[in-house]
C-alpha cells in the first residue's frame, strides 16, 4: 500500500469514531462474555471474554475473531468500534492498571499478517490516545494470533 492509502485509512478511522454509536445496553448479537469476577457484569465489556482464575490474579480480556475486525481488515467494523468504545471507557475507569496489548491478525488473507497486526496496533494506540487514555506504560505486540485483541494486566512485582 502506498502512503495515500494509509492516510485514507487513518482519516477513515477518525471519521468512523465520530459516528460510532455510544455505549449500548446489552451485548451486540453473537457477543460472548464469560467472567468469574464478582464485580463484573455481562454488560461491562460486551464482545469480550474476561478471564481470571483466582481473586487477585492478573486479569485477561480477550476479543476473539471476528468480534472487532472483519477478516483481513485494518479498520474495526461498526460493531467492533462500539465494543472498543466500551473498552475505552472501562480502561479510563482503571487508570492505575498497566496492560500488555496483543493485537492479532489472520493468516491467509492475501496480506502480510505481521504488517496487518502492526497497522491494527498503530490505529488502536492512536484511538486510545484520542480517548484520553495514557498508554505510556503499556506493552504492545502484534502479529498472527488466534484472537484479535488481548489485554493482559501487568502486575507489579513485590
Amino acid at each position: 500500500m502506498n502512503l495515500r492509502s494509509w492516510v485514507l485509512i487513518i482519516i477513515s478511522s477518525g471519521v468512523l469514531s465520530i459516528f460510532a454509536p455510544g455505549q449500548q445496553e446489552g451485548s451486540p448479537s453473537g457477543a460472548a462474555f464469560a467472567s468469574s469476577l464478582p464485580d463484573f457484569s455481562a454488560h461491562d465489556l460486551p464482545c469480550a471474554e474476561v478471564r481470571q482464575r483466582y481473586v487477585g490474579d492478573a486479569l485477561k480480556v480477550v476479543y476473539t475473531s471476528p468480534s472487532i475486525y472483519r477478516r483481513g481488515a485494518v479498520l474495526p467494523k461498526m460493531e467492533g468500534l462500539a465494543c472498543l468504545d466500551v473498552l475505552a471507557d472501562w480502561l479510563i475507569s482503571r487508570p492505575r492498571n498497566t496492560w500488555k496489548f496483543s493485537v492479532g491478525s489472520e493468516a491467509g488473507t492475501g496480506f502480510d499478517s505481521q504488517a496487518l497486526g502492526n497497522k491494527r496496533q498503530e490505529l488502536l494506540q492512536k484511538y486510545f490516545l484520542r480517548k484520553g487514555i495514557d498508554t505510556s506504560g503499556w506493552k504492545w505486540q502484534s502479529g498472527s494470533r488466534h484472537h484479535q485483541l488481548r489485554l493482559d494486566e501487568l502486575k507489579d512485582s513485590p
